[in-house]
C-alpha cells in the first residue's frame, strides 16, 4: 500500500537554511538522477540484447503436434 494513503504528507515543506544541507541535497538529487537514467539505458539495452536472442515458437495456430507424456515408472 502506498504511503501516501496510509500518512499524509506535512503541509509545509522545510526548507534547509545550512549551505551544507542544501549542497548535500543537491548533490544527492544529481546522484539519484543519473543513477535512474544509467538503470533505465542499461535496462534498455539488456532487453534489446534478450530480444535478439530469443526466439519464437515454430508452431502454427491449430498446427497437430506430437505431445510426449512419458509413462510414470514402475516401483
Amino acid at each position: 500500500m502506498p504511503v501516501s494513503l496510509i500518512a499524509q504528507k506535512p503541509e509545509e515543506p522545510t526548507t534547509p537554511s545550512v549551505p551544507y544541507v542544501i549542497s548535500f541535497r543537491n548533490t544527492l538529487r544529481h546522484a539519484h538522477e543519473q543513477i535512474r537514467q544509467s538503470t533505465n539505458s542499461v535496462a534498455k539495452v539488456q532487453k534489446t540484447y534478450f530480444d535478439a536472442h530469443t526466439k519464437g515458437s515454430p508452431f502454427a495456430v491449430n498446427q497437430l503436434v506430437w505431445l510426449y507424456w512419458p509413462r510414470p515408472p514402475v516401483k
